[in-house]
């Protein structure tokens, strides 16, 4: 069964970089540009795994995911803050290090839907197929 993320986001470099990163990996990847977004459709989707953005319009990022832990359907989803310094300006996402951060959350949070012990070379599965 395919793993599932949901990313709350708004910045530019996050949209471009993390969703195409997760689904090159084969990760089912829902994005989302709000907070309020973000709640709704993490009731809805229970996703594996929710990525966010610190800095979403609506509803900050630590609120989010503090609002995702209190409610008893998302409390057991594992969510992920991304770090608010990383902005294309600053210190851009480095792919093979988010792809490998993302495998290794997803294998301790989805028991029933194990990552390979071996994912391999991760720089391979980021180059497009020809």
């Amino acid at each position: 069964m395919k793993r599932t993320v949901l990313l709350a986001a708004y910045r530019l470099d996050v949209l471009q970089t993390v969703p195409i990163t997760l689904q090159l990996a084969g990760i089912e990847v829902e994005v989302v540009e709000s907070g309020l977004e973000a709640l709704r459709r993490t009731r809805s989707l229970l996703p594996d795994l929710v990525i966010i953005d610190p800095a979403l319009p609506d509803i900050d990022g630590a609120t989010v995911a503090d609002i995702l832990r209190r409610l008893p359907s998302t409390a057991s989803i594992t969510t992920v803050l991304l770090d608010s310094a990383s902005t294309a300006e600053s210190s851009p996402f480095n792919r093979t290090q988010l792809l490998l951060q993302m495998a290794n959350i997803l294998s301790l949070c989805c028991h029933p839907r194990k990552m390979p012990a071996e994912i391999g070379d991760p720089d391979a599965l980021l180059e497009p197929a020809l």
